[in-house]
């Protein structure tokens, strides 16, 4: 059991430390969005380049931080059901769907790691009038996938761990950790 929590802690650790890492990446998009802003609007001298690198680092910014959303239980969901039910009822409820996005998110990391792959050995570009490479995007969206995955195994664990009693702090809602 100390394992799987050690394991279950390394994952949270990794992912909450990236989560808050890439929100830096607003400072840059809110930076390039109201220049181009400023140039097109009140100037009238656009840029070619900044709507392509607005979409990247904001496609970035939600491919990284989908595992530090789930860890911190910001996903919305409906708690109706979940908190009715006695807590170790809720546990196992939380566990077994937590099982449907694991495999949904397996077949994501399949298909953004072979993306990225093929992207990588074909040199991608985006189908713009700059035509930036799109291949980092594609690697990170990816990465962010595998993260993902990562967060759910370790949901699942702190899951089993509760159900089990060896976890000191059990799963709770974002709506409890608000109170």
């Amino acid at each position: 059991m100390n394992k799987l929590k050690f394991i279950a802690d390394c994952i949270d650790a990794v992912c909450k430390w990236i989560g808050e890492k890439v929100s830096l990446l607003m400072i840059p998009l809110v930076g390039i969005a109201m220049m181009e802003v400023i140039l097109r609007y009140v100037l009238n001298r656009p840029t070619i380049w900044a709507w392509d690198v607005t979409i990247q680092i904001g496609a970035a910014l939600i491919a990284l931080a989908g595992a530090y959303t789930l860890q911190s239980g910001l996903f919305v969901r409906v708690d109706l059901l979940v908190d009715r039910l006695p807590r170790k009822a809720a546990l196992w409820l939380d566990l077994v769907l937590s099982i449907v996005p694991l495999f949904a998110v397996g077949v994501l990391v399949k298909l953004g790691v072979t993306q990225a792959i093929d992207s990588c050995l074909r040199g991608e570009c985006l189908a713009s009038t700059w035509m930036p490479p799109i291949y980092p995007l594609r690697i990170i969206v990816a990465v962010g996938f595998i993260l993902l995955l990562l967060q759910i195994v370790s949901r699942i664990i702190r899951n089993l761990l509760s159900i089990v009693g060896s976890e000191e702090k059990p799963l709770v809602s974002a709506r409890e950790e608000n109170r």
